[in-house]
């Protein structure tokens, strides 16, 4: 009876403790300002933490464009039951694919006179590998290379507001392996445990080269990282056929503590608006936050010499897939 109870605490008592530091540390976004006139961006606003994001930049009078694979025809119904706001546009893009996400930066170009935030908050979570039409691995394309294709995408109208470029990474991202020659160009590296936390890794040392490349237009790119969150990007990343692998066994246990531990969608979005639309952070480029606040970043995003070699890489790759 002993050796039980001694085992319920020693699973209990971290959970609980886990949970109180989620609950202390939380911060939502005061931000009072008023984004009429404005126009945003959210990629993968559908759903979880992006359809938040949207909810209350909608609520603040921002004009939003949701990019999107899923479709519904009532999403633009939900978002008006609950903001009262018409100003907002659905546009199709399957991040697996750098031709569609070319042809949603075309359309945005061609539609809008101007772009004054550009949020990249669509991602995956696999536990397989799997090669997109362009070749490279899902996961990486998705969370890291088609946010990088789109960003430059839109650069232009981004320097005519001087706009706002958020991406979301992990604090998973500090248990990286990746190096330069992980960022394969033909998809051949199969599924390892690190490629979820080396593509969140790719945003933060990427948004940080788009900061100084863009900071004599007014535009300022940063990263933040949501925390442990309860969305279904754990549980869609599960491979249909049942493989199980150390990728697998990770998706799980962070889908389970998630679960137990996890922030509501909400909860999990309040940094985002906050680098959307507070007066605190006008002019803040370059950083990495969480709950609102500046946050200690990986150690190789330190690494000048790394996040250029990055941008290099990236963009050979895209241009090689692209041509």
């Amino acid at each position: 009876m002993l050796v039980f109870v001694e085992l319920v605490l020693l699973l209990v008592v971290p959970i609980a403790i886990a949970k109180i530091y989620c609950i202390l540390t939380h911060r939502n976004c005061n931000s009072k300002v008023c984004l009429v006139g404005k126009t945003a961006l959210v990629t993968g606003g559908y759903s979880g933490i992006g359809y938040q994001i949207v909810l209350a930049l909608a609520q603040r009078g921002c004009r939003v464009i949701i990019a999107d694979k899923s479709q519904d025809q009532n999403l633009l119904e939900k978002i008006y039951e609950e903001t009262r706001s018409r100003n907002i546009v659905c546009k199709y893009v399957d991040l697996s694919s750098f031709k569609s996400v070319r042809e949603l930066a075309y359309n945005v170009i061609k539609d809008e006179g101007k772009l004054d935030i550009l949020i990249n908050n669509a991602g995956i979570g696999r536990n397989v590998s799997s090669v997109t039409e362009d070749g490279l691995d899902i996961t990486m394309q998705v969370n890291y290379f088609s946010a990088f294709l789109l960003t430059r995408s839109l650069e232009d109208l981004l320097k005519k507001t001087g706009g706002r470029i958020i991406f979301t990474g992990s604090g998973s991202s500090h248990i990286h392996n990746f190096t330069i020659d992980r960022l394969k160009p033909d998809g051949s590296e199969s599924f390892t445990f690190y490629t979820y936390f080396n593509s969140k890794l790719c945003l933060i040392m990427i948004s940080d080269t788009f900061a100084e490349r863009l900071k004599g237009y007014g535009v300022t790119s940063n990263a933040y990282h949501p925390g442990l969150v309860r969305t279904n990007i754990f549980r869609s990343g599960i491979n249909l056929e049942g493989t199980i692998n150390k990728g697998w066994f990770t998706i799980k246990f962070l889908e389970y503590m998630s679960f137990v531990v996890g922030k509501t969608a909400e909860e999990g979005a309040q940094t985002a608006i906050h680098l959307a639309c507070s007066n605190e952070v006008e002019g803040v480029t370059g950083g990495y936050f969480f709950e609102t606040k500046p946050t200690f970043r990986p150690k190789i995003v330190h690494d000048k010499k790394m996040c250029n070699d990055l941008w290099e890489a990236t963009e050979e790759i895209v241009k090689q897939k692209l041509s």
